[in-house]
């Protein structure tokens, strides 16, 4: 299963979709601190909410992340994650989520980023939770990126191409 898994509130009231969230960020899996160290910021942060706010006359609505105290989560500059989407539109949205990073001395600010689409008319205060995908999900998302290799060109393939 894919790490992330975002779920729209049971209160919502607009017609907000999404896609499931994709992390971005791909850790050095021949570095196993590295790599531990972005799978704890992932767990740490989660769950997160994105929270839909006033929509403009033009049809632009503005987005905040908090974390499940209810504060803003912060990117690395320690600015809260917020942004705007256009009602209707399918937006592509990135959530950089900011982090320590204890692999350098002294630790440093990173972050991670989270990628998804939010489309439709959410309204003023509907919300979508973006948590760990729990263990014995249905989620095949991975499985389906393994079977995208095989009519993947991989073999003989320079520069990505």
């Amino acid at each position: 299963a894919a790490p992330l898994t975002a779920t729209a509130g049971a209160s919502n009231s607009g017609t907000g979709g999404f896609t499931q969230p994709v992390l971005n960020t791909k850790s050095d899996i021949y570095n196993s601190v590295q790599t531990s160290d972005l799978r704890n910021a992932i767990k740490d942060s989660a769950p997160m909410k994105l929270v839909m706010g006033a929509v403009s006359s033009t049809g632009v609505q503005s987005y905040t992340l908090i974390n499940a105290s209810g504060a803003p989560v912060l990117d690395q500059n320690g600015s809260a994650v917020s942004g705007t989407i256009i009602q209707g539109q399918s937006n592509a949205i990135k959530l950089s989520i900011g982090y320590t990073d204890n692999t350098t001395t002294p630790a440093g600010k990173t972050a991670f980023e989270v990628q998804m689409t939010l489309s439709g008319s959410p309204l003023v205060n509907d919300t979508f939770s973006i948590g760990l995908t729990g263990a014995g999900s249905s989620d095949n998302r991975n499985a389906l990126a393994v079977v995208g290799l095989q009519t993947a060109k991989t073999v003989g393939v320079t520069n990505g191409g």
